[in-house]
């Protein structure tokens, strides 16, 4: 989203690296812009905010560090980290342990692209380039990731504008999937269950959660936020 292989806005949200690259680090290449990086337990708080604390609290833990993601906590259920696409944009998402092997370094390959100054039809094209030379993986089965924090700060795109948050969702990565079999039609008058990516290797089922996974906000807990991080 951030579609999210991303989400789509509106009916596709806003929702986000590493081919040949190991999901432990996210190595730099040329920058048109760097991401906000934000002290270490608060990112570790926000990545976490992603899902119901029964799933985060055992999923491994990812930070940004000097434009590289590194594995900071490990865990048993999958990962959790806080995406970006925009020099301000924060899209805390945990993945389960399947999406953690395929849609995490799909993710963070978009972030890399996103940097580097490709615009989203640049990088749409290199992620199907590159899961079609064998460098990024699908998933085997569903795969189930989190997007459920109230913290969330989207935008649209790397260069469109603040949206804040969007709504509690999950997204149940079904490659290749089309919405007619599942019975959704092609355009639903609201966002809150379609298919985005249909067809794609990286097609995804979003589905709107009833509530955000936490009751507050980490700005309500005394968290201390960067400047454009509440929402």
């Amino acid at each position: 989203m951030f579609h999210m292989g991303r989400i789509w806005l509106g009916y596709t949200g806003v929702a986000a690296i590493a081919a040949a690259l190991s999901p432990m680090a996210m190595q730099s290449q040329s920058v048109a812009f760097q991401y906000a990086e934000l002290p270490e337990a608060r990112e570790i708080d926000l990545a976490r905010s992603a899902a119901p604390p029964w799933f985060s609290d055992s999923a491994a833990v990812y930070v940004l560090r000097g434009g590289s993601f590194m594995k900071v906590r490990d865990g048993s259920k999958g990962a959790c980290a806080v995406l970006r696409d925009h020099p301000e944009s924060l899209y805390p998402i945990c993945f389960d342990v399947e999406a953690t092997r395929t849609i995490l370094p799909i993710e963070f390959r978009r972030q890399q692209l996103y940097a580097a100054g490709s615009d989203d039809a640049a990088v749409e094209r290199e992620i199907d380039a590159a899961i079609a030379r064998g460098e990024l993986q699908v998933p085997s089965r569903p795969a189930l990731t989190y997007m459920m924090s109230r913290d969330q700060v989207l935008y649209a795109g790397a260069k469109g504008p603040r949206v804040g948050a969007w709504h509690p969702h999950t997204m149940l990565y079904i490659p290749y999937a089309r919405p007619e079999v599942f019975g959704i039609p092609q355009r639903l008058g609201r966002g809150d269950f379609q298919v985005a990516n249909a067809g794609k290797a990286t097609a995804h089922l979003i589905m709107w959660a009833a509530e955000w996974s936490r009751p507050e906000s980490a700005a309500a807990r005394g968290t201390t936020r960067r400047r454009g991080g509440s929402t």
